[in-house]
């Protein structure tokens, strides 16, 4: 459905959404046009004949993304009010930004180079990590946090037999499957 009409009709289509939504929980299931993304490569700076030059980007349905914001927005919610999430985690967390983080490292080499004189410091940038979570420990690591079972098979579901397809000028690859 196009962005255009779910803001037109929206208070028509809101009871309808939620059933769905509702449905969707209730079944632990995930439209499987829920599940697809098609990839387009948006390009970088350099040669536009250089395929390193391109950006892939993955548009995904409406639905879905309206469906992941509601699920991240419980799940936060939920590990916060339960402390489950360390004082440490600064990304993806409400009222946290990466300026607070540097606020905060600041201040720790700056004690450290008080106390002893000198501060280190490790940093690690794990390429394409999002990509690389292995779905499987993540799935299994929930129902240690309380994560209720009805919940933890919708997240499964919702990441397994996800595919792509890749999008260019109107003309669309092969559908791939994506196996994480």
């Amino acid at each position: 459905i196009p962005a255009r009409v779910l803001r037109c009709c929206a208070p028509e289509l809101s009871p309808v959404l939620t059933r769905l939504y509702r449905l969707s929980l209730k079944t632990r299931t995930v439209p499987i046009c829920w599940k697809l993304a098609n990839v387009q490569p948006v390009p970088k700076k350099g040669s536009r004949a250089d395929p390193c030059n391109y950006r892939p980007i993955a548009i995904t349905s409406i639905l879905s993304n309206v469906m992941e914001k509601v699920i991240n927005s419980k799940l936060l919610t939920y590990l916060e009010q339960n402390d489950l999430l360390s004082d440490s985690q600064y990304g993806f967390r409400r009222g946290r930004s990466t300026g607070d983080l540097l606020v905060y490292v600041t201040h720790c080499w700056g004690e450290a180079i008080e106390k002893h004189g000198e501060a280190l410091a490790v940093s690690l940038d794990i390429s394409k990590a999002f990509d690389r979570v292995w779905h499987a420990s993540l799935l299994s690591k929930l129902p240690a946090y309380g994560i209720p079972a009805g919940f933890c098979c919708w997240i499964s579901d919702f990441l397994s037999k996800r595919s792509i397809r890749v999008v260019i000028d109107g003309c669309s690859s092969d559908l791939m499957a994506i196996d994480a």
